[in-house]
């Protein structure tokens, strides 16, 4: 979004996106803690104030809530709870129930829907977390700490679940969980503020459970893939016009020795050119398959586009078992076009630059670009380095 609103976005580099994001957390933090106290403090069940994380409800309900009168009773102040030792068999039993809850869900969205939503990596852990420790708190008190952590255990059962039935493969998962067990972290905080604070109500946490599977069908159809660019650069002590055949075609890169593609991630074998100028076809060969890139811009020696016809998978997922067909694999990350430019500089050196346009229909956009980014980079690197060796020992 930041990207198509702000086309200078890209310049500011890959740093940008994640120290917004931290940037913005404790704001969130004190917004939707305010509308939890204000919505208790005005008669309301304190479960109202949740509607922060509703997109356009949001609004609606930061305007009322600042009109509507106090109640005038003390509403927010901790209420006994059972001093009895809490039953720790029954907070285990929970965190099972809350982890099959959360497969089921994972299943849902992205085997049945065919959708990886925010609602999963963010709404799923954050609902479950917090309707997790309002139950481990709504009768027996359990600290913050403790209640986050089985909220973590849940998140971890999840996600061994989701690699033991084979609906995921191990670099997804590794890469989801710290968004997940953070989103659940967070919820359980506010659970157990509402189960020591809010009314005892059983009704809202439930329904908010139940809410979840609608999450994912709505997002698929309001939500666009997010769209995005990476540039790498590097210079060559050669002439453009002995870097220029080797950026159209490249011998066999060495082997990978990188643990990134080491672990699965696609990464460039060789590439070769059938055709010469625009409408050429350029075949770049990934550890997955290859790259099918018709010729766009044909500028010898100074620069070369192409589009993306077809990409093969972008990683083989680890599992336990031989072969893991995970729906994201298959055109949830997607290569749209890609660019050389070779800039001559003033040593008589040459500057390569490698632009790939790409779309990922994986969200929050924000966080898995995170990843993008950085394997899209790497890639680039292997490529640019094989192109610098090649100019560089070039007769």
């Amino acid at each position: 979004m930041l990207a198509r609103r702000y086309p200078e976005f890209h310049t500011l580099g890959d740093w940008f996106g994640p120290a917004l994001v931290l940037w913005s957390i404790p704001f969130i933090w004190i917004g939707v803690g305010m509308s939890i106290r204000r919505a208790a403090d005005a008669g309301l069940s304190s479960w109202v104030g949740l509607l922060f994380f509703v997109p356009g409800l949001n609004y609606a309900l930061m305007l009322t809530l600042s009109v509507l009168p106090s109640s005038g009773k003390a509403v927010w102040n901790s209420k006994a709870v059972i001093s009895e030792n809490h039953k720790y068999g029954t907070a285990l039993a929970l965190t099972c129930v809350f982890a099959a809850a959360g497969v089921l869900l994972s299943w849902f969205s992205t085997n049945f829907l065919k959708t990886y939503a925010t609602s999963l990596f963010v709404g799923s852990p954050l609902i479950l977390g917090l309707v997790q420790g309002y139950f481990l708190n709504v009768r027996a008190a359990l600290p913050a700490k403790k209640a986050a952590g089985f909220v973590v255990l849940t998140i971890l059962f999840i996600h061994l679940f989701l690699l033991l039935f084979a609906l995921e493969g191990l670099i997804c998962i590794a890469m989801s969980l710290p968004l997940s067990a953070a989103m659940g972290v967070i919820g359980a905080v506010l659970g157990v503020a509402i189960a020591e604070h809010g009314k005892p109500s059983s009704l809202a946490p439930m329904l908010l459970v139940l809410g979840l599977p609608v999450a994912p069908w709505v997002e698929k159809s309001t939500t666009a893939a997010h769209r995005d660019m990476v540039l790498s650069t590097i210079e060559i002590d050669a002439a453009r016009a002995d870097v220029w055949p080797h950026v159209v075609s490249f011998s066999d890169l060495p082997p990978a020795t990188e643990w990134l593609f080491k672990l699965g991630v696609a990464h460039p074998v060789r590439a070769r050119i059938e055709g010469h100028g625009p409408g050429a076809v350029r075949h770049c060969e990934f550890s997955t398959g290859a790259f099918v890139e018709p010729i766009t811009i044909w500028e010898e020696p100074s620069h070369l586009a192409f589009d993306v016809q077809y990409q093969p998978a972008p990683m083989k997922e680890l599992s336990f078992y031989d072969h893991v067909e995970a729906p994201h694999l298959h055109g949830y990350f997607r290569s749209v076009k890609g660019e050389f430019r070779l800039i001559a500089t003033a040593a008589g050196k040459t500057l390569l630059e490698g632009r790939t346009w790409y779309e990922m229909d994986i969200q929050p956009g924000w966080y898995w670009q995170i990843y993008g980014r950085w394997f899209i980079h790497q890639i680039h690197g292997r490529v640019l380095a094989h192109i610098k060796n090649l100019s560089e020992l070039a007769p």
